[in-house]
C-alpha cells in the first residue's frame, strides 16, 4: 500500500496542490489525506471509507 500513497502524493505534487488545496475539493481532512500518502490506511475509519477517498 506504501506505492499507492506514493503515487498519490507524487500526482498531487505534480499537479501542484497542496494537503490543503486537496481538502477543500475533496472534503477529505488534511490527516487523513497523509495517512493516504502514507499508505496508512490503518488510520482510517474503515476499510470502506479509504476505499472510498480512493
Amino acid at each position: 500500500m506504501e506505492e499507492l500513497g506514493r503515487r498519490l502524493r507524487e500526482r498531487r505534487e505534480t499537479l501542484g496542490l497542496t494537503l490543503e488545496e486537496v481538502e477543500r475539493t475533496t472534503r477529505i481532512r488534511v490527516p487523513r489525506l497523509e495517512a493516504l500518502e502514507r499508505g496508512d490506511f490503518e488510520a482510517m475509519p474503515s476499510e470502506v471509507q479509504a476505499r472510498g477517498f480512493l
